[in-house]
């Protein structure tokens, strides 16, 4: 086979193998935060808000406000959102699911997911990597189940997409048909920094190519020239500069920073952890799932993990001085795009299995590198081929089974909730799933249940007593939801208990907008129990003390008079009715 022929081969393989894994991910739904970036995200749904989709929060009409700078992302599903031609609204389906069919989102993520793979290739042509290796270390990482998050779930494109741009910049970097590397290579990372925050390790990663690959491409002659690549280092230095500037000012959308602040002995002891369970994950892919945490982890898997990065580095020192440049490259890319997602800096969870996104390009690409090095020139390598295939086999079946948790948000909840029992948040998201979308007011009310509990428990164990007093988001809503629930069941007692818990926090601006809604919906919940004096006074209570509700509250002190109304004309308790005469009498 000629290389040409291999080359389409290989791409058309890797392509092919991408789509088994996930087509039975094209009849999903929208899950988790499908809703803000998708379903609920007024720009998206309007192609003449184009502009406004580069200066806003990815989720700006979503539940509370985020800082992630994803535009690119943003545009890809305004275009797909266009193309699906969203229904009619159907009577008593749940929207806003209802009105969007999913299946050309979740065909988009495959593609991006499929074009990393092959842009992987591609650079590994470059760098005239053996055949075994550019065709084997694609396809295990194309149909790796550690990739679900990025591809079953379609608000996790940023992460594929971020990778693709990134691979397209080293290739044009390292390019020796280009007439303009330089502008393409920089035009590249700016997609990628437009696609998800983490691309700003690029300079690095180029920094790493160039000082171990400079000499590596397919022939001396074609090699790209160093000021070349020099250029490419500066250009994307600057963009990384300009985009520094630009999220710490003005594409800043969020004041508070919802990073951990634990000690650097004790993020120290848990990046060590996740290293270890990183690799395990990466040789056995089993029991995965979102929300995962370091709870109830042996502190001694810290030293295996931090024994197990050592052993790499010196996987590294040998690699480097034995000439095996590709080898180096693909462990240090490994090492170097994990080290911001290792915890040692601040982060909002311990680990997460799509953090391995772009690190496991270098991992697999390094893995089967050392494994032709040993096999490649014996007999063992038709052996080692067939093994392999194998073992892409049964990483499709892995990742067609994780798949299934992504079919909606109820079953990706249960499933979460199956391995990570405690989860505060998607406890919560699976009572909204039931009450808003499933009409399932037990379920929702079990699970809202549970959310107060977890919060009360760990309030419980807090160091600091000031703990105990701080009422978080969901702990709110998951009140004023029980609440609703109890009054639709004909339970007021308890539907006002949990009004008067609401009741009595103390006023902010980040609660403003639920005690609105509680004194309002108290209100109404009295005047249907015949209690309109009551119902008067939290009204005025709510008045005083949140001036911007005195318009609302008039329709419902209106009620209220009706109520009082209907209240005094009824005849008295054990009372008859005068008999009426018969029509016919």
């Amino acid at each position: 086979m000629t290389e040409k022929q291999f080359r389409w081969c290989a791409v058309a393989l890797i392509v092919f193998a991408a789509i088994l894994a996930y087509a039975n991910t094209f009849t999903s739904d929208f899950v988790w935060d499908d809703a803000s970036s998708i379903l609920l995200h007024e720009d998206v749904k309007n192609p003449a808000n184009v502009i406004q989709l580069f200066l806003k929060d990815q989720h700006p009409f979503g539940r509370g406000q985020g800082n992630f700078y994803r535009p690119l992302v943003s545009l890809t599903f305004m275009i797909e959102y266009w193309l699906s031609k969203p229904a009619e609204a159907v009577e008593g389906a749940p929207a806003p699911l209802q009105l969007l069919s999913p299946f050309l989102f979740h065909v988009g993520n495959t593609l991006w997911h499929a074009l990393v793979a092959v842009l992987m290739f591609a650079f590994m042509t470059q760098l005239d990597a053996p055949r075994f290796v550019r065709l084997l270390a694609p396809l295990v990482y194309v149909v790796h189940p550690l990739h679900t998050e990025a591809v079953a779930y379609i608000s996790g494109r940023a992460d594929s997409m971020a990778a693709a741009f990134a691979l397209a910049a080293l290739c044009a970097a390292f390019s020796t048909r280009s007439k303009m590397p330089v502008l393409w290579c920089g035009l590249f990372f700016a997609c990628a920094l437009l696609s998800k925050e983490s691309a700003i390790i690029f300079p690095f990663v180029l920094l790493l190519a160039y000082v171990l690959l400079k000499k590596e491409a397919v022939t001396t002659e074609e090699a790209p020239p160093r000021r070349s690549l020099l250029a490419s280092l500066i250009v994307s230095g600057v963009l990384v500069g300009v985009y520094g500037a630009l999220r710490f000012t003005v594409l800043n959308f969020s004041e508070e920073s919802s990073s951990t602040t634990t000690a650097l002995s004790q993020r120290l002891l848990e990046a060590g952890q996740a290293f270890a369970l990183y690799l395990k994950l990466i040789f056995i892919p089993l029991n995965l799932h979102m929300e995962r945490t370091l709870n109830g982890v042996p502190a001694w898997l810290s030293i295996a993990g931090w024994i197990s990065l050592l052993l790499l580095v010196l996987v590294i020192g040998a690699a480097y001085f034995a000439n095996k440049k590709r080898i180096a490259f693909g462990l240090c890319f490994f090492l170097l795009t994990w080290f911001p997602i290792s915890g040692i800096f601040p982060l909002n969870a311990p680990m997460a299995e799509h953090w391995l996104y772009l690190p496991l390009i270098g991992f697999t690409w390094a893995f089967f590198e050392i494994l032709w090095l040993l096999v490649g020139k014996t007999p063992l390598r038709y052996p080692t081929y067939a093994a392999a295939y194998v073992v892409v086999l049964l990483l499709v079946l892995a990742t067609t089974t994780r798949n299934h948790d992504w079919r909606d948000n109820q079953t990706l909840y249960l499933a979460t909730l199956r391995e990570n029992p405690d989860s505060l948040r998607v406890h919560f998201n699976l009572a909204v799933t039931y009450e808003d979308l499933l009409n399932n007011s037990s379920g929702a009310r079990r699970q809202y249940e549970r959310v107060l509990e977890l919060h009360q428990a760990r309030k419980a164990q807090a160091d600091n007593p000031a703990v105990s007093g701080v009422f978080y988001d969901d702990e709110m809503e998951s009140h004023l939801s029980l609440a609703r629930i109890y009054a639709k069941e004909n339970l007021p007692d308890r539907a006002q208990a949990h009004f008067e818990v609401l009741r009595r926090l103390n006023l902010t601006d980040k609660n403003a907008a639920i005690l609105s809604r509680t004194y309002l919906e108290y209100a109404q919940l009295l005047v249907q129990m015949g209690r309109g004096e009551d119902a008067n006074k939290i009204l005025q209570e709510g008045g005083e003390r949140i001036p911007a509700l005195k318009e609302q509250i008039e329709s419902v002190q209106k009620s209220a008079a009706a109520a009082n109304a209907a209240s005094a004309s009824a005849p008295p308790a054990g009372t008859q009715p005068e008999p009426q005469p018969n029509a016919t009498e």
